[in-house]
């Protein structure tokens, strides 16, 4: 009860400063653009954002980007981590994990760490995926050919290409 019973300069000394919105990313805070809505433009964002409508434009997420079924996104999409469900239409770049789920689509090109494709799920384009490792300072040792022909690997390799690759012997 003392908070009551102080006035309202001393309440306002003794409060802590409330930090601006946009400086402190909320992890709570949950962005969406709902079903029967259409964003244009550029959408960025510091939270987890489900698209349930249409977005048209470039998404950028510093979080989970959920793309529900009846999601639709036309143009790129940069996000952390995404899960798709809907469809998209355009490149999709994860910084760690893509996970397209059954009846999701992506027309485009995928880029990201993580890649998980559940049955009934599609893409069109290329996927690249790169891992960045810890260096080690062993160097990798390959096993020994188990073929003791002199010089077979010489020959298998040798010929011109296409010819005698599938020789059997």
């Amino acid at each position: 009860m003392a908070l009551f019973n102080k006035t309202t300069n001393e309440t306002a000394q003794t409060a802590s400063p409330r930090p601006t919105p946009a400086s402190v990313p909320n992890p709570m805070q949950l962005n969406m653009v709902g079903p029967g809505a259409t964003f244009e433009g550029v959408l960025r964002t510091k939270s987890d954002t489900i698209i349930n409508g249409k977005v048209i434009g470039k998404i950028f997420v510093e979080g989970r980007l959920v793309v529900n079924p009846e999601g639709f996104v036309e143009g790129e999409v940069n996000a952390t981590n995404a899960d798709i469900a809907g469809k998209i239409t355009g490149d999709v770049n994860c910084d760690e994990r893509l996970s397209l789920k059954s009846g999701g689509r992506v027309d485009g090109n995928i880029s990201t760490k993580k890649l998980s494709v559940e049955d009934g799920a599609s893409f069109t384009g290329k996927c690249s995926m790169t891992i960045v490792e810890a260096p080690t300072s062993e160097t990798p040792t390959f096993p020994a050919s188990t073929d003791h022909k002199p010089g077979a690997s010489k020959e298998r390799f040798a010929a011109a290409p296409g010819v005698g690759m599938n020789k059997v012997r």
